[in-house]
């Protein structure tokens, strides 16, 4: 199938560069690409306001390669998850924050397979 790439954003910021973004995507062979929100609070305090890009590759790495590199070079936008989907689902990067928000009995499992490989 491919690869998967999700990237966040604080929700103000997101709007100033996510035409270069999916520019850069679209010029990396990204098949397709969808926004969502992520909005968490308790009672009226509103304490995470994120804004998600996911991004679909094809199976050839280079020019995904090179988004990855694009997105690390830019300020406040981070790369939470990068998975494949050939077959299965199968999380290759997490970020720490993303793991915080993954169900607990998945990101143990997500850590013990990385401690074994290393």
């Amino acid at each position: 199938m491919g690869y998967e790439i999700e990237i966040s954003c604080a929700l103000g910021k997101m709007s100033s560069v996510k035409k270069n973004i999916i520019a850069k995507a679209l010029r990396c062979n990204c098949e397709y690409h969808y926004d969502q929100y992520d909005l968490q609070g308790r009672r009226k305090q509103i304490y995470r306001m994120q804004h998600i890009m996911t991004f679909i590759f094809p199976d050839e790495g280079l020019p995904m390669q090179a988004f990855i590199r694009y997105i690390k070079a830019l300020q406040d936008v981070y790369i939470e998850c990068i998975a494949t989907d050939s077959g299965s689902f199968e999380i290759l990067y997490a970020s720490p924050k993303y793991l915080s928000i993954m169900e607990k009995s998945k990101a143990k499992e997500y850590r013990e397979k990385f401690k074994s490989k290393a």
